[in-house]
């Protein structure tokens, strides 16, 4: 991008390059919780994939729950 582009940030839009365009660009993270009773829990997400889909998973001692939300 030009140095106007960079001043002005709604210049380019929602159309600016990501592989040409300077940006910092959040595809994925983890955060992890302990609490005071001793549960634990992490949640971790990632954006990029071919499929068009967010899938859950929680995972306990006492079981497995799985969902999937296609568009």
């Amino acid at each position: 991008p030009t140095v106007a582009e960079r001043a002005d940030p709604d210049a380019l839009g929602n159309d600016a390059c990501a592989f040409n365009a300077d940006k910092d660009i959040i595809d994925n993270a983890t955060v992890m919780a302990s609490y005071e009773n001793g549960v634990r829990l992490t949640f971790n997400f990632v954006t990029t994939g071919q499929r068009h889909e967010r899938r859950f998973m929680l995972v306990g001692n006492r079981g497995i729950v799985t969902a999937s939300q296609a568009d």
